[in-house]
């Protein structure tokens, strides 16, 4: 017999900042780029763990796309993010992944309203450096994000890296598409990441925050 446990969460009265991260480890991540990923990924945990209120605040879901969109961490505190050595392989599903980091997104955000918990809009990091495999699949995740988009559900920010295709990521991220800067690398990015978490973590719902790329980040 099939059945679903709803488990409390920890510390309902405290406000949550859900983000999820989206990963190209397609095939023309293999070498450096992996490695680098990698590295800054263990960077980014220790970051947050050494901020009192973001350990407590800020809960991190992982998805990973090669040929297909992979829940590699469900959300979580930072304590808890145990992410497996990423390996880069096959196409590029981007489409399939931003569905699926959507409806995560959803499913938690019930699961937040359900234990009269408080959080912060959910912030989506879609990283890739190619373009999405599957067209059709494509089309309706552009469509399904500029509604969630459209009503306040989430934030996508979209970061392009060595020759992604800027063009499908804005119709993804709209204004919140970005280059990284060839200057810097993985782990400048995940520190960013980690301090607009750490500034999220000391807002409060609905309030206005100052996010600042500095030199990190290229505005398309």
């Amino acid at each position: 017999m099939d059945y679903e446990l709803d488990l409390p969460i920890a510390d309902p009265h405290e406000q949550r900042v859900p983000c999820v991260l989206l990963l190209d480890v397609s095939s023309s991540m293999i070498g450096e780029p992996i490695r680098q990923l990698n590295d800054a990924l263990q960077l980014f945990k220790q970051d947050l763990i050494s901020d009192a209120l973001a350990s407590k605040r800020a809960e991190v879901a992982v998805i990973t796309f090669d040929s297909q969109p992979t829940l590699i961490q469900d959300f979580t505190r930072v304590s808890g993010l145990h992410l497996p050595p990423l390996e880069a392989r096959g196409s590029t599903a981007m489409g399939e992944a931003i569905l699926m980091g959507l409806e995560e997104i959803e499913i938690r955000k019930e699961l937040y309203r359900s234990q009269g918990v408080q959080y912060t809009r959910p912030w989506i990091f879609l990283l890739t450096d190619g373009a999405p495999s599957n067209g059709s699949a494509f089309e309706v995740a552009v469509q399904q994000a500029a509604d969630a988009f459209r009503q306040n559900k989430v934030l996508i920010f979209g970061i392009g890296v060595g020759a992604a295709n800027m063009e499908n990521l804005q119709r993804v991220s709209g204004d919140l598409t970005f280059k990284l800067n060839p200057s810097f690398s993985f782990a400048d990015f995940f520190r960013f990441v980690s301090a607009s978490l750490r500034s999220a973590s000391a807002s409060k719902p609905g309030e206005q925050l100052r996010l600042n790329p500095g030199e990190i980040l290229i505005k398309m």
